[in-house]
């Protein structure tokens, strides 16, 4: 009995060694950016770059800061930079894509977002950026189908919920949408509501014979 104490510690001093130092290094700096100013965070993503210059995840987790900062441009670099050094670092693809898609780029965030699919087709954010830009499309019912397939990977995300219903919304998919807006409610989605209540002013059928199939 008194050789499992020396074996747990054994494991988990083994587990701690599988990190290398670049991945030490980057987590750092990611939990530097929860505790200070930003102009602390980059300085750690610099030095990062100066000792790990050729290690993707750097520049990848850069990127997402200069997001958070609405540094577009430079966090476009920074992912682009992360898939110089690794061409099928997904979430890179996933990240710009999405900045791309916040600056109306929409044609090469539909790229981006495609490559980071076809590299990994069970990543559910890149079905959900991508529902989100065929909607500023207007390419509702292919919204509708990449949020189907994100639920599928990620079922209980109200987000994704509220991201369909729009799109049924505009496809007069009323009873699919007043549906999945009120999934998304229950989930604690705030954003809900409000199409709940313009789908039951505009067919007050429809939250009728939902509420009274209840009983």
């Amino acid at each position: 009995m008194k050789r499992w104490p020396i074996l747990l510690i054994g494991i988990m001093l083994w587990a701690c060694h599988k990190k290398t130092e670049q991945e030490l290094f980057v987590e750092r700096a990611s939990k530097i950016y929860n505790l200070y100013d930003e102009e602390g965070n980059l300085v750690s993503y610099d030095e990062a770059m100066k000792r790990f210059h050729r290690y993707a995840k750097s520049y990848n987790e850069r990127g997402v800061s200069m997001f958070k900062e609405q540094l577009y441009g430079q966090a476009i670099e920074d992912f682009t930079q992360a898939l110089k050094y690794d061409k099928n670092y997904a979430a890179a693809y996933c990240n710009r894509g999405y900045v791309h898609a916040k600056r109306k780029e929409y044609a090469q965030s539909l790229s981006d977002l495609n490559q980071a699919l076809k590299i990994n087709p069970k990543y559910a954010k890149a079905y959900q950026h991508r529902a989100w830009v065929k909607q500023k499309l207007g390419y509702h019912l292919e919204a509708v189908k990449d949020a189907s397939r994100a639920l599928k990977i990620t079922p209980r995300k109200s987000e994704l919920y509220l991201l369909r219903a729009t799109n049924h919304y505009q496809l007069d998919n009323h009873l699919e949408a007043f549906t999945d807006a009120l999934i998304a409610r229950r989930l604690k989605n705030k954003n809900a509501q409000e199409l709940i209540d313009r789908i039951s002013d505009e067919h007050p059928e429809i939250p009728q014979a939902i509420f009274s199939a209840r009983y």
